[in-house]
């Protein structure tokens, strides 16, 4: 039905993604919408079971972080992004040790 709501539950290949990623999402601003969402996500899945989404969410972090420095030559961009990829990767080493 139009208008319904799909979950997608399979996997996506990293090529997949990065196709994703440059072909739908060009601008900046969705961009980083996608990253802050898998921020997001990860900083909601706080149960021990949840140990492997979590992690997964910060490796969708942090492979969209790094997509999206390869992609703009801005130059703000290219000295902000990575710090934003270092906390996300501060919080992937933190889902390992518990």
């Amino acid at each position: 039905m139009p208008g319904d709501i799909h979950v997608i539950t399979e996997r996506i290949s990293p090529a997949r993604l990065e196709r994703l990623v440059r072909e739908s999402f060009d601008t900046i601003d969705q961009q980083i919408l996608m990253i802050g969402n898998e921020m997001n996500r990860a900083g909601k899945l706080r149960n021990p079971d949840d140990r492997e989404r979590r992690a997964s969410a910060y490796e969708r972090v942090l492979y969209l972080t790094d997509l999206t420095i390869q992609a703009h030559s801005r130059r703000g961009l290219r000295r902000e992004l990575p710090r934003w990829r270092d906390l996300a990767a501060l919080g992937k080493e933190g889902t390992a040790r518990t």
